[in-house]
């Protein structure tokens, strides 16, 4: 004799309840603001993976195949106007084989960041007298994302290095630059000239030293305007001073370039 069981009808009505709903989402991706469905449908969802919630009202849903966007492609549908930039774009004009956790966009509205698995999304104002920047278009799974030039990114990473990434792997990717003549003495000198800090000029003029083994006497002489002493890229993480560029390092110079080629 069969005797039927009340609750695992009602798991599989949810379960159907949820499988419409990811069909509905899927018709509205791939990112849905809002969707209306009841909440435990989304928390549902999102506990089994089969979408992101990204911030609040707001979910990264995949195509009719089961595929998630990278979170690139994420960063344009949050903010179309806005263009990556930092690590991030490094990383799209394939200055480095690494990846990153944050991915930094430049905006000129404030709006709260976005989570993607172990991935954060950040949206980094733009001051109001910043230069404006060179921005180039990358393809990512056919969205067109708008990214800022490599001298450009990379200058960013210096003007705020919590959104780029360590010393050595910067040097990395500016002797790789460099070599490939998609980063240019030149243009990343005029660049933090132009932005009129001594910060910036410090950082890069330091890196540049390693890299090339010769001092840049421009950056030099406007770095050492400003008698403040400045760290290279973590605040707090000090291990020696260089008195020249007026910079706390976490290592030595010799180390960074030694972990550089590692």
């Amino acid at each position: 004799m069969m005797v039927n069981n009340p609750s695992s009808g009602g798991s599989l009505l949810r379960e159907l309840r949820t499988d419409a709903a990811l069909r509905q989402l899927i018709a509205a991706g791939p990112v849905v603001v809002s969707p209306g469905l009841e909440p435990w449908v989304l928390r549902q969802l999102v506990r089994t993976g089969r979408i992101a919630r990204l911030r609040r009202d707001v979910y990264l849903v995949p195509d009719a195949k089961g595929r998630m966007l990278p979170p690139a492609a994420v960063t344009t549908l949050l903010d179309p106007k806005g263009y990556l930039s930092f690590y991030g774009a490094l990383i799209l004009h394939g200055l480095t084989d690494q990846d990153t956790s944050v991915w930094a966009v430049v905006t000129t509205r404030r709006q709260p960041s976005a989570r993607y698995g172990r991935v954060r999304i950040v949206f980094v104002i733009r001051r109001a007298r910043a230069q404006r920047p060179q921005l180039r278009t990358r393809r990512t799974v056919g969205i067109p994302v708008r990214v800022a030039a490599p001298d450009d990114a990379f200058c960013d990473c210096l003007a705020q290095p919590r959104y780029g990434p360590s010393p050595s792997e910067l040097l990395r990717i500016l002797s790789t630059g460099l070599q490939s003549r998609r980063l240019s003495v030149r243009r990343l000198r005029d660049q933090a000239l132009r932005s009129g800090s001594p910060s910036v000029a410090s950082r890069l003029g330091l890196l540049l030293e390693i890299a090339t083994g010769e001092r840049d006497l421009q950056l030099y002489a406007f770095a050492r305007r400003s008698h403040r002493w400045r760290s290279l890229m973590n605040e707090g993480d000090v291990a020696v001073r260089d008195s020249g560029w007026r910079l706390t390092l976490p290592a030595s110079p010799k180390q960074i370039a030694r972990a550089a080629r590692t």
